[in-house]
């Protein structure tokens, strides 16, 4: 990926000079803008997993992104990565989900 220059073209592009799939522009204030194109199945998951847990989207997307950082630290220092039956088995429990 190489990142592009501008406030108002995305900062990322695929090698093959194509746009991602995802996009990030420049906000105001130094936020960054997050535009993603994801299968309907996706998108549903996501819906269902807000709405089952009352968060909002972007506490669910959060909490996923948070998630997926602690399996592939574990995964990449040997760790097996899982569920188990007994919180005593954990290395890492993840509370307030």
């Amino acid at each position: 990926m190489e990142q592009a220059t501008g406030t108002d073209e995305p900062m990322l592009k695929s090698l093959d000079g194509v746009t991602s799939p995802v996009s990030f522009t420049r906000g105001p204030s130094g936020t960054i803008e997050v535009s993603m194109l994801m299968s309907r199945n996706g998108f549903d998951y996501l819906m269902k997993l807000a709405d089952e847990t009352g968060e909002p989207l972007e506490t669910v997307i959060g909490r996923s992104l948070v998630l997926f950082k602690a399996a592939t630290d574990a995964a990449r220092e040997g760790k097996a990565v899982g569920a188990a039956a007994d919180p005593g088995a954990l290395d890492i429990e993840f509370t307030g989900l």
